[in-house]
């Protein structure tokens, strides 16, 4: 139980202490004070269980990134070279993969390109924040989704989560399918305006 107080103390794993059967134990045996589990953090197989959920999900990004590598919308101000060294990280993923059936392959860029929509979402700049913060709740999951199985991606995987980049926004008030900009602030004009004279 020392282990779970010392999870929720950590934004990365939180999503254990959701589990049904830590729900379960943590409801059965207790847990111990927030004072003790400070010290339980500093455990070592407490930091390494932290340390390995930090490399996994960075390895999880490398490969969200380098599939969306093969959604890169061509640059014609850059060189044809340019852009094939761009977007080489994601063929050279797929190859990796060793796909046995073309109709695999294509599940998987179906996946991707949902996945590459996610990412793409969670992270804008141009987005009102409460869109992003939807996204990347979802983003979240999809990466909770990838770290606990971290087989390639498939399209019955990835579908629930894509589901909830319409549902969430709904239970926000925000339209899932019409981003609503706030209106534009005006910068306040530099010098005074005048009467107009002919």
């Amino acid at each position: 139980m020392a282990l779970l107080k010392a999870i929720k103390l950590e934004d990365k794993p939180q999503y254990l202490v959701e589990l049904e059967e830590v729900v379960a134990n943590e409801g059965k045996y207790g847990i111990i004070s927030a004072a003790k589990s400070d010290f339980v953090l500093r455990l070592s197989c407490v930091a390494l269980f932290c340390e390995m959920s930090i490399i996994i999900r960075s390895e999880l990004k490398a490969v969200a990134g380098a599939a969306r590598r093969l959604f890169t919308v061509p640059d014609p101000l850059h060189s044809l070279a340019f852009h094939v060294v761009k977007t080489q990280p994601g063929f050279d993923l797929i190859r990796s993969l060793q796909f046995s059936a073309v109709v695999e392959l294509i599940d998987w860029v179906d996946a991707m390109s949902r996945v590459n929509y996610m990412i793409t979402a969670a992270r804008s700049k141009e987005l009102p924040k409460a869109y992003r913060t939807v996204y990347d709740e979802v983003f979240d999951l999809l990466m909770t989704e990838m770290l606990v199985n971290p087989a390639p991606i498939t399209l019955p995987r990835v579908l629930p989560i894509a589901e909830l980049v319409r549902e969430k926004p709904k239970n926000c008030d925000l339209d899932p399918d019409n981003v609503v900009m706030p209106p534009p602030i005006m910068p306040t004009p530099s010098t005074p305006t005048s009467v107009f004279c002919k």
